[in-house]
This record gives structure tokens, sequence and C-alpha cells, in this order.
């Protein structure tokens, strides 16, 4: 199966294009540009060097959430677009679980955290190995130190990865000594996990049911409910 993936929930762009567990080709940037500005180019460029056109494709995956609202929105259109007119498989990942895929054959339990902003964090925990994750802990969005409980549970080995890794370890590596922060060449989300991670998904859909996922409200519409509560 030809797998085409995409990223920008966050500050990473990536895009990748897998088949049957082999990377044809893959791109991934931390420029500081703007989504809307790189990841058509990139989807472009993957196919290309890949020596395939969109009608190749047997699947299209993006990340769906938690993440930039305006991140979540770009990937999704722009694999609506890709997908356009087609009768094909389409498949919305948690941000998350993507991540965790950098891990699959660590032998971890891996803690994936994004900054949320508003000292919060979107995480989730997973059991990695043997090329496999296992769920453990749903999306959430929560203070980081709130995980210090749950987190000296698990015995052996605790990675803590995403973009907000690192301030999620700042936090917690005094009260949780099993903690380690991920290797910058694993840290951060990539098309390549979100690609693993829809090809074990066994439910797929079609480019009109592609949505965003989110953990909490758009900062605008928090702020038009506390008006209203003001009012």
């Amino acid at each position: 199966m030809k797998v085409f993936a995409l990223e920008c929930s966050a500050v990473t762009a990536a895009t990748a294009i897998v088949e049957d567990g082999r990377i044809l080709h893959s791109n991934f940037l931390k420029t500081g540009l703007t989504h809307s500005e790189t990841i058509m180019p990139m989807s472009a460029e993957t196919f290309e060097n890949s020596g395939l056109k969109p009608s190749d494709i047997d699947l299209f995956a993006v990340s769906a959430g938690p993440g930039s609202f305006t991140g979540l929105r770009i990937g999704i259109a722009t694999l609506k677009g890709l997908a356009f007119g087609r009768d094909v498989k389409c498949c919305a990942v948690s941000t998350l679980k993507a991540i965790a895929y950098n891990f699959d054959d660590a032998e971890a339990t891996v803690v994936c955290a994004m900054d949320a902003r508003r000292e919060q964090i979107y995480t989730a925990t997973f059991k990695c190995g043997n090329s496999s994750v296992k769920r453990l802990t749903d999306d959430e969005a929560v203070p980081a130190i709130s995980l210090a409980g749950r987190l000296n549970t698990y015995s052996g080995k605790v990675i803590i990865a995403g973009d907000g890794a690192e301030l999620t370890y700042n936090i917690l590596k005094d009260s949780c000594p099993n903690i380690v922060l991920a290797r910058e060449e694993q840290m951060y989300q990539n098309a390549v996990g979100v690609a693993k991670c829809a090809l074990d998904e066994t439910e797929y859909i079609n480019a009109e049911q592609l949505v965003p996922t989110y953990i909490r409200l758009p900062q605008a519409v928090r702020e038009l409910n506390n008006k209203k509560k003001e009012n």
C-alpha cells in the first residue's frame, strides 16, 4: 500500500510517501515559515522525488490534532485537495500518537507532549516496542506538573517527546527521576510517524469526512464565551 502523509500541526512541517513500510521520500522543515508557504511545495517535491502522482496513492493520512488550529486546518485542506475527486481512503490520526511512532522499537514508555500555551500541554502516554505502539492514556490538555504522580508509577525509562517536551521535562525532572528527554532527531512530529499510525488503523474515511480534532476550543471562541458569561 502506498501512503501519502503530511504533518503541520505545530512548529514543524513534514510530508512523506511510504510503501509497505519503506520510505520512498520524506521532507521535514522547522524553519519558522508558515505552513501555507511550505506544505504545498513540500508535497509536490515528495511526489516528484518518489516518482509518483496523487492518483498512485492508496491512502492519504494527516495529523488531525491536537495542535495549532490554523496548522490543522491547512493540513486537512491540503490533503482534501490532493484526494479531491477520487474514491480513495483517508485517515486522520492523533498527532500525539503519531509522535509515539518515532519510538516504535524503543522498548520504553513515551510521553508525547505539545505546547498548548497558557501553562498547559497536550499530552498522551504510550508503551512502545517490538514495532508497535500501545496507547496508555487518552489525549488531553493538562498542566505539565499534573503528570508527576502518574509518571512515577511507570517502571523503566520514560521518554518525553514532542514540541512541548523540553518544557515538560524541565518542569518534571526534579520530581520524576526516571524521565529522559528525546534525542533531537526523534523529538518532533513527522509525516513518517503519521503514515505508520494510519497503517495501524482499521477504519478509514473519505476526504470529505476529514475534520480537525480539537481537545479544547480555539482561543477566539473561549474569549467570546468568557465575554458572554461576563455579560
